[in-house]
């Protein structure tokens, strides 16, 4: 024993010894440095369009997939066959041949042979997610959860593709159940022997990292999401540190090979670039989701599973930028890969890739032909019980599509358990939620359904104009959203106009309200945030700009202590961590009340600055104060079915 350990310390010294030594804030810093993506697709359609298969390669493999086995074969021999025959199958795209194999693994693994067993559930279970049977892929991980094989760090890989599943499926009840299971996992994980986590450790680390990261995503906290995925990332580049170095030996098992380490690299970037989507961060989403497609197209060539995913999501990234024709380009090429493959039409995988292509027409405003994809999704479902459990039955842009060809009562079908579907998941103030509602108030108006439709809309757009302003000074506001704005804008404005005509003693306030909604729906509020900074540095007062300086001061440092908290989240089972989060928040309302505290100042001596950097709402009332007897202001609002004028003198 003293031979092996002594041994065990000069491999990893050896091992090491040819590697700089990196901090995880090196590694992170890797991760946290976005550099922009070029401004179209043509390099991705280049890519796509030259990738060359490795010949030699597929020949292996395909002789490989339509061989028979070696009658003498032991059963561990035969194991070892039907798993780099599914290997083969999964290279090749060969979704056809993922149910067999899965079943000839999972009949020769050895009962008692934790890994070998372990390695072949997973198998199946991988096949099931990327042929996008979540569910069925949920069940098997929850029975062999139960397993009494499955112990140590092996529970901590299948709680993690429960949580996978979980996201697909959108089912926070059991994901929430399953947090405290997972991290009393990892917990435990931790206190095995120092060889074990030099073995394990970093894998340890990027599995309790990334289920923290889908968790949050889940939940709609992305931000919270977007630090656990790089975490994750660290801990992978550790892996592929060390396996570059040899320190997995001779290892066959697919979690210690380049392969495997790197595409689960793929695989966290990709939910990273979800994290930084949902975030309003199109273009660090899209960056990472471009090094994923890089890092699949590398690994499978084309024709494989993971490449639709990524293009399926860099549509939907480019839909939200407003880059509606390159989108819809590359919904082309997903649904032609899944179709090259074989890729059955009820799985999840191909409906998701026709529902980009649907988001893709909303954005080119081909609602009719946007509308024949969404029936195809609803048909698909309708004729598959599983999916009728599984599959996401609402979606935002089909409410967009039906409301522009005038079909409200089905728009309110779907807006509104879409709307009660997302209170339940992340709450009433959520951004996701209040739209929902404010398009439930659409529909509702266009049915003259008024009263219900004034009570959605009052319940909604403050916290929607909240969020709008916020995300405007913050430069987070897809033009997706500003398009969608826009729609729920001109149709509240519409229902003000109309009861203004009707209740005289109400028409000037009505008429006030529509025009400070003009005035965001137009992007006015964009102008003020970008104003600030110019008003802040052309400060000649000394006092006031004293002031200013302190003021902004304060900002930073709330916002630092903010970015902080986000990055410690990681660590919150430890002790001394919660301490110092705990501190920072006290320190965080601290500030807030400092900063309230100089804004005072600020208001009583320089009311006219206070305006500049904090500019409120620009009303009717205030406008008129600004003209001379002589001078009326018209202001314009060109609609998409309504246009509207108003007069101030």
């Amino acid at each position: 024993l003293l031979i092996f350990i002594f041994s065990f310390l000069i491999l990893t010294q050896h091992v090491f010894s040819n590697t700089p030594e990196l901090s995880d804030k090196e590694l992170l810093a890797k991760f946290d440095n976005t550099p922009s993506p070029p401004k179209n697709i043509n390099d991705v359609i280049r890519l796509l369009d030259s990738t060359k298969p490795d010949l030699e390669k597929i020949k292996k493999f395909q002789e490989l997939l339509n061989s028979n086995p070696n009658p003498n074969f032991t059963k561990n021999q035969l194991y070892i066959y039907v798993r780099d025959k599914y290997y083969a199958a999964e290279f090749l795209g060969d979704t056809k041949k993922f149910e067999e194999l899965c079943k000839l693994i999972i009949e020769n693994a050895e009962l008692t042979n934790r890994d070998e067993y372990l390695d072949a559930q997973m198998s199946c279970v991988n096949s099931e997610i990327l042929m996008g049977q979540d569910q069925k892929a949920y069940d098997r991980l929850v029975e062999l959860g139960n397993h009494p094989v499955i112990q140590g760090g092996a529970r901590l890989g299948v709680a993690n593709m429960k949580m996978n599943a979980l996201r697909n499926l959108g089912d926070v009840n059991e994901a929430e159940k399953l947090l405290p299971e997972m991290e009393r996992y990892y917990s435990d994980s931790r206190r095995t022997g120092h060889q074990n986590l030099m073995v394990w450790g970093d894998f340890y680390e990027e599995q309790i990292e990334r289920f923290r990261g889908e968790y949050y995503v889940l939940k709609g906290k992305s931000a919270l999401a977007e630090a656990h995925f790089k975490n994750a990332l660290v801990a992978n580049e550790k892996r592929l540190i060390k396996q570059q170095n040899g320190f997995f030996g001779d290892s066959t098992r697919r979690v210690h090979t380049k392969e495997g380490i790197i595409t689960g690299r793929a695989l966290l970037r990709e939910l990273l670039a979800r994290s930084l989507s949902n975030q309003g961060k199109l273009i660090e989403s899209e960056y990472q989701t471009r090094e994923a497609l890089k890092i699949n197209l590398s690994v499978g060539g084309r024709n494989n599973t993971r490449v639709a995913g990524n293009l399926s999501g860099l549509a939907y990234n480019l839909a939200e930028q407003g880059r509606g024709a390159e989108a819809n380009i590359l919904t082309e090429y997903t649904i032609k890969v899944l179709s090259e493959i074989g890729m059955p039409k009820t799985s999840s995988r191909y409906l998701n890739a026709v529902n980009a292509r649907a988001a893709s027409l909303v954005g080119i405003e081909k609602y009719n032909e946007a509308l024949v994809q969404f029936e195809i999704i609803r048909s698909t479902v309708a004729s598959d019980e599983d999916l009728k459990k599984t599959y996401k039955k609402f979606d935002l842009d089909e409410v967009v599509a039906l409301i522009y060809t005038n079909n409200y009562s089905k728009a309110e079908s779907i807006s509104k358990p879409l709307y009660e579907l997302e209170k339940s998941r992340v709450g009433e103030k959520h951004s996701r939620t209040v739209y929902a509602q404010a398009f439930y108030a659409v529909s509702l108006q266009g049915q003259n359904k008024t009263k219900e439709a004034k009570e959605n809309y009052k319940s909604a757009l403050p916290i929607l104009t909240d969020y709008i302003r916020n995300s405007s000074e913050s430069g987070t506001f897809s033009l997706k959203n500003k398009k969608r704005f826009e729609i729920i804008a001109e149709s509240y404005m519409g229902l003000l106009f109309d009861e203004a005509k009707l209740d005289p003693k109400l028409a000037n306030d009505l008429i006030n309200d529509s025009f400070l909604l003009s005035d965001l729906a137009r992007g006015s509020s964009v102008q003020k945030a970008l104003s600030q900074s110019t008003a802040r540095s052309n400060v000649k007062d000394s006092k006031l700009g004293e002031l200013a300086r302190k003021e902004q001061d304060l900002q930073r440092q709330i916002s630092n202590l903010n970015d902080l908290l986000v990055s410690m989240s990681y660590s919150s089972g430890d002790k001394r961590i919660s301490e110092l989060q705990a501190k920072i928040n006290n320190d965080i309302s601290n500030l807030k009340s400092e900063r309230e505290s100089v804004k005072n100042s600020i208001k009583s001596s320089y009311p006219e600055y206070l305006d500049l950097i904090e500019p409120k709402p620009i009303n009717i009332e205030r406008t008129g104060k600004l003209l001379k007897p002589s001078e009326v202001l018209v202001n314009w609002y060109f609609g998409d079915k309504k246009s509207f004028v108003w007069a101030i003198n």
